[in-house]
């Protein structure tokens, strides 16, 4: 218990030093470190986009089917709309986004910052004077707040469509009756709150990602165990964040 929380500090202090770089990015001038944030929002961003578009329509298509004979028993079919878009925009977009994330992103900042940790590229920076957190993190964890909550909300979106699409075709259910108790349901506290939490992912998942691969010792072996390590770490610290950020936005 006193090593994880250990760990954790230390990836908290390391978070701090990042962030930094974070808010002075707009004042640096340095072109390399502006080309590395925007290599970074491509990564991140637009080369996931179809992995969370295709995972958000079947999830949305399961929720409706296996929730319409649930609420058929009490009649009150015409409700799973709402209900099913409170659930994604609250919790599921931003989750199962947030976990995607980590195995595709989480795992490839680690490999990457490893290698170069192994090769002793980051070592080459320090002797050119360059920060690789500045550099190397700051641009990484920059892009996953900025591109964790876009998303969240592109999952939200696909999720609610690949929803309508097996509930209205599929299960009978009335298009415009989908959607107006769809609006009568979700508030903009229900949006925000899920935009929110998948800026803490994005936080979460790039800082410990990148914690792990730079500080990685040894070999090649050595990386793919900080690797795997990060996944987890990523994974566990998504839920736990996301239970008190829930009870901190929706509990009432």
């Amino acid at each position: 218990m006193v090593f994880f929380f250990e760990k954790l500090g230390a990836i908290f202090i390391f978070l701090m030093k990042a962030l930094v770089g974070v808010i002075t990015y707009f004042f640096n001038k340095n072109k390399l470190i502006k080309k590395s944030f925007i290599e970074q929002i491509y990564s991140i961003g637009v080369l996931s986009f179809p992995m969370v578009a295709i995972v958000s329509i079947f999830m949305g298509m399961v929720m409706i089917i296996q929730l319409v004979p649930a609420f058929k028993e009490f009649g009150a079919e015409s409700f799973v709309s709402g209900a099913v878009s409170l659930a994604i925009t609250r919790e599921l977009g931003p989750v199962i986004t947030a976990l995607i994330m980590a195995g595709r992103v989480g795992s490839a900042i680690t490999a990457e910052l490893g290698s170069m940790k192994v090769t002793e590229q980051i070592s080459a920076l320090e002797v050119m004077a360059v920060d690789p957190i500045s550099y190397l993190v700051s641009p990484r964890i920059f892009a996953g707040m900025i591109m964790l909550p876009l998303l969240s909300i592109i999952s939200d979106v696909f999720s609610i469509f690949g929803g309508y699409f097996i509930g209205v075709y599929a299960t009978g259910l009335v298009s415009g009756i989908y959607f107006s108790n769809m609006r009568l349901l979700i508030t903009s506290t229900d949006i925000f709150g899920g935009v929110l939490k998948a800026l803490f992912f994005g936080i979460i998942i790039a800082a410990v990602s990148s914690y792990k691969g730079i500080n990685v010792k040894g070999g090649a072996e050595e990386v793919g165990k900080a690797t795997t390590d990060s996944v987890v770490i990523s994974i566990v610290l998504i839920l736990i964040f996301n239970f008190f950020l829930s009870y901190l936005i929706f509990a009432q």
